[in-house]
């Protein structure tokens, strides 16, 4: 019985707990070991002064137990308070990874659906019966330039270059190569697939702001579980609410310094899908053989055909890329990959800014410890009432 009392008044239970908290944060572990010493300090001497006496022993150790409890409850509200937020932003950010992903995929099959009608309409334009025998023609003329190309180099090994003009003699781009190669201008795609990603972006930052304020801690419920408990409490658990109102009312802070830095990696990443499969590698060329024998409409149709075909070959590849491409410059992860990461980092660093107002060094885990040293000091106090119900049993006549 002695020993069990003793270990209580000591606070024995508390000594591993407060090793590790003094470790972080000296100052505000001694803080709130004086605050349980003093929330408990009349239950303390009124155990010591009744071990002789059952009754008064078995109030002052329910007293005890009563103090610890109300005392603790502060370290239980901020331990779950914090618990809670941390849930709800890791749940946010595995929503908000698919819903930039969403943004994007809806917006580049716009982008490309716009794109699909204006080629449309610049064939249609263009839709002379004329040109259909054009494209005939100069897919005919391919095997001139070959020859050139081949006369050029073999003269110029012979030492006797012949002047022949760099480049190809006859234009045999057709009418849908011209239209597709001007519409879909790898350049000018690259800078609108960026556009696209960083408005994405743009979005998701505006997000994660309205989620990380609709999440910050509740001051209100903590000031009134660290307001000090018991009649014999004096001093109140260490929170920094007056700091942490402060830095709340600020805005997000460290919470969301250099979101999205794979900004910078996407930029790279649409040039170099755009370089790897450029418009003119992925779309069929016309037939030469035969399509002068077309009707118009007929040519118009298989022209359409190729257009939109050419545009939605592009756009899925544009997708793949996006979703699977690993690149150095996001560490060798994919944009997806990346993004959750990035998501990761805001939760960890918004919960870090909270803990830091509120509690200084002391982190939710610390918090955690002193909980379970709770729950173990408790169950020091149900053993000696047990105790003392059984001395009693075994003394009374």
């Amino acid at each position: 019985m002695k020993d069990i009392l003793d270990r209580i008044v000591r606070l024995d239970c508390y000594a591993p707990a407060f090793a590790k908290l003094s470790q972080a944060d000296p100052e505000s572990t001694t803080q709130i070991r004086t605050a349980l010493l003093k929330a408990t300090e009349e239950s303390h001497r009124g155990i010591v002064r009744a071990e002789d006496n059952p009754d008064r022993l078995r109030y002052w150790v329910y007293r005890e137990a009563v103090e610890v409890k109300a005392h603790s409850s502060s370290y239980l509200s901020y331990s779950e308070m914090m618990a809670t937020r941390e849930a709800n932003l890791l749940r946010f950010a595995m929503s908000v990874t698919e819903r930039f992903f969403e943004l994007i995929f809806d917006d580049l099959d716009a982008y490309f659906s716009d794109k699909k009608e204006r080629m449309v309409a610049a064939c249609e334009t263009d839709s002379r019966w004329y040109s259909t025998v054009t494209d005939s023609s100069k897919k005919l003329l391919t095997p001139v330039n070959w020859a050139s190309r081949f006369i050029k180099q073999t003269s110029e090994q012979l030492g006797q270059p012949l002047d022949i003009p760099d480049g190809a003699l006859v234009d045999t781009k057709g009418t849908v190569e011209t239209i597709l190669s001007a519409h879909l201008d790898k350049d000018q795609v690259a800078k609108d697939v960026t556009a696209i990603l960083e408005h994405a972006a743009a979005q998701v930052r505006e997000s994660w702001k309205k989620t990380i304020q609709a999440q910050a801690p509740d001051l209100a419920e903590l000031k009134a579980f660290a307001a000090g408990s018991g009649a014999g409490s004096a001093l109140a658990v260490d929170f920094h609410l007056g700091l942490a109102e402060q830095t709340l009312a600020v805005g997000l802070g460290a919470g969301l310094a250099g979101t999205f830095g794979l900004a910078a990696g996407w930029h790279t990443l649409s040039y170099a899908m755009l370089n790897v499969f450029p418009p003119v590698a992925i779309f069929a060329v016309i037939a030469a053989a035969g399509l002068a024998f077309f009707t118009q409409e007929q040519a118009m149709e298989n022209r359409r055909k190729q257009i939109r075909d050419a545009a939605d070959k592009y756009l899925k590849q544009l997708l793949v890329e996006i979703d699977t491409r690993k690149m150095n410059e996001l560490g060798g992860h994919t944009m997806r990959e990346a993004m959750q990461k990035e998501n990761k980092r805001i939760v960890a660093a918004t919960l870090r800014q909270w803990e830091q107002s509120i509690s200084g060094r002391l982190r939710a885990e610390h918090y955690r410890l002193l909980i379970a040293a709770t729950t173990q000091h408790l169950t020091l106090v149900d053993e000696a009432l047990a105790q003392i119900e059984t001395a009693e049993g075994t003394t009374t006549p």
